[in-house]
C-alpha cells in the first residue's frame, strides 16, 4: 500500500510538473517565433509595396513635370527664368523649415510607438517610418533631380535666346550707325 501510494503520487507529480513545464515552454518559443515570423513578413511586404507604389507615382509625375517645364522653358525664357529662380528660394526655404519640423514629430511619435512593445504598435510604428523615410529620401532625389534638369535647360535657353538678340540688336543698330556717319562724312 505504502509503495503504490508512494509510486502514485510521486508519478501524479511527476507528470504535472513535466506537463506544466513542457507546455509552458512550447507556447513561449512558438509565440515568440510566430510573432517574430508575422512582424518581419509584415514589415517586409509593406515596404516592398510602399516603395514600390510611391517610386512609381514619383517617376510618372517627374517625368510628365520635367517635359512640361522644359517646354515651358524654351517658349517664355526670361519670365520663366526670374520666376523659377524666385520660386525655387521659396520653395526650398519652406521646404527645409517643414521638413525639420515634420522629422522631429515623426521621430518623436515613432520612438513613443516603438517603446509600447506591442506587436500592433511596433508593426504601426515600423510601417509609418518606414513610408516617411521612403517617400522623403524619393522626393528628396526626385525635386533635386528634376529642379537640376529644369534649371539647366531653362539657363541654357534664356542664354541662347538673350545672346541671339543681344548681338543681333547691337550688331544692327552699330552697323546702321557706323554707314550713316561714314556716308554722311564723306559726302
Amino acid at each position: 500500500a505504502t509503495t503504490h501510494a508512494t509510486t502514485n503520487a510521486t508519478t501524479h507529480a511527476t507528470t504535472h510538473a513535466t506537463t506544466h513545464e513542457t507546455t509552458h515552454a512550447t507556447t513561449h518559443a512558438t509565440t515568440h517565433e510566430t510573432t517574430h515570423a508575422t512582424t518581419h513578413a509584415t514589415t517586409h511586404e509593406t515596404t516592398h509595396a510602399t516603395t514600390h507604389a510611391t517610386t512609381h507615382a514619383t517617376t510618372h509625375a517627374t517625368t510628365h513635370g520635367t517635359t512640361h517645364a522644359t517646354t515651358h522653358a524654351t517658349t517664355h525664357e526670361t519670365t520663366h527664368a526670374t520666376t523659377h529662380a524666385t520660386t525655387h528660394e521659396t520653395t526650398h526655404a519652406t521646404t527645409h523649415g517643414t521638413t525639420h519640423e515634420t522629422t522631429h514629430a515623426t521621430t518623436h511619435q515613432t520612438t513613443h510607438e516603438t517603446t509600447h512593445g506591442t506587436t500592433h504598435e511596433t508593426t504601426h510604428a515600423t510601417t509609418h517610418a518606414t513610408t516617411h523615410e521612403t517617400t522623403h529620401a524619393t522626393t528628396h532625389a526626385t525635386t533635386h533631380e528634376t529642379t537640376h534638369a529644369t534649371t539647366h535647360g531653362t539657363t541654357h535657353e534664356t542664354t541662347h535666346a538673350t545672346t541671339h538678340a543681344t548681338t543681333h540688336a547691337t550688331t544692327h543698330e552699330t552697323t546702321h550707325a557706323t554707314t550713316h556717319e561714314t556716308t554722311h562724312a564723306t559726302t
